[in-house]
């Protein structure tokens, strides 16, 4: 079983399995859980939620969502975060 978690003073991001078995990270505002701000699959892959504002340096918590990305593409080169 894998387990990652890492926040920031407003983001949580978490690992995950999609439906299809496919792992990846989801970042949360801790503020509202319902539905992640973005979805990491790899250095190559993220999504941005729907609702996150254009242009995306103008997100309220960038720096920390900067963070966020840069510990999983740290990870990810250590082969730490690539679990299949």
């Amino acid at each position: 079983m894998k387990v990652f978690k890492y926040s920031t003073e407003h983001l949580e991001c978490i690992w995950a399995r999609s439906e299809k078995g496919q792992g990846h990270y989801q970042i949360y505002e801790k503020e509202n859980q319902e539905k992640p701000v973005a979805i990491y699959i790899n250095q190559r892959s993220m999504q941005l939620s729907n609702d996150f504002p254009k242009p995306e340096r103008s997100y309220k918590y960038f720096k920390e969502m900067c963070e966020i990305v840069g510990v999983l593409v740290s990870a990810e080169s250590q082969d730490l975060g690539n679990e299949q």
